[in-house]
C-alpha cells in the first residue's frame, strides 16, 4: 500500500477544517483576535470554504449554504473539537482574548506533565464554541519507546 506523498510545494501539509454556523463572526475571531490571514477561497454550489494562513498552517472556515443541525456538544467529546495556536506572547494575547468577551474554558495557568516539562497554557470559546488553546513553551517530552515504534500503550 502506497502512502500518500506530501506537496513539498505547499504551504502546509496538514490543514485543519472547521465547519462553521456562523460565518462572520469565526471570521472576525480568526483575524483580528488570532492574527490568521486570508489565504485563498474554495466556492462551490453547496459551500464555501475560507482559507486562512498562520505560519505555516491553514484552518478551512467551511460554511454550507444548508446546513444540517447538529447538536451542541459540552465538553471535550469525541471527535474534531479544539485548535492549538502555539503563541510567544500568551499573557498579552489571552488578556485581549478576555477583555474582547471571549469566555475562557481554561484560565491562564503554568503546567507541569507526568515528566516535568513545564509551559503555560490557556483557552477560550472561539463564536461557534469550539475550544481554542493557546500554548507557550514546549509541552511535549520525547516519545515513549512504545509510542516511537507507532504503538499505544
Amino acid at each position: 500500500m502506497a502512502k500518500p506523498v506530501i506537496d513539498e510545494t505547499a504551504v502546509s501539509s496538514v490543514e485543519t477544517g472547521i465547519i462553521v454556523r456562523n460565518i462572520e463572526a469565526m471570521v472576525r475571531f480568526y483575524i483580528d483576535m488570532l492574527g490568521f490571514e486570508p489565504y485563498g477561497e474554495t466556492k462551490l454550489d453547496f459551500v464555501h470554504v475560507r482559507g486562512f494562513r498562520l505560519g505555516n498552517t491553514i484552518l478551512k472556515l467551511t460554511y454550507f449554504y444548508e446546513p444540517v443541525d447538529a447538536p451542541q456538544v459540552e465538553g471535550f467529546a469525541p471527535g474534531m473539537r479544539y485548535l492549538t495556536l502555539r503563541v510567544s506572547n500568551i499573557g498579552e494575547a489571552y488578556a485581549s482574548l478576555i477583555a474582547a468577551g471571549f469566555e475562557p474554558w481554561l484560565e491562564l495557568e503554568t503546567a507541569t506533565t507526568t515528566r516535568g516539562v513545564v509551559y503555560q497554557h490557556c483557552g477560550v470559546f472561539d463564536p461557534d464554541r469550539n475550544f481554542v488553546e493557546l500554548v507557550q513553551g514546549e509541552s511535549y517530552s520525547p516519545p515513549s519507546p512504545a509510542f516511537a515504534r507507532g504503538e499505544v500503550e
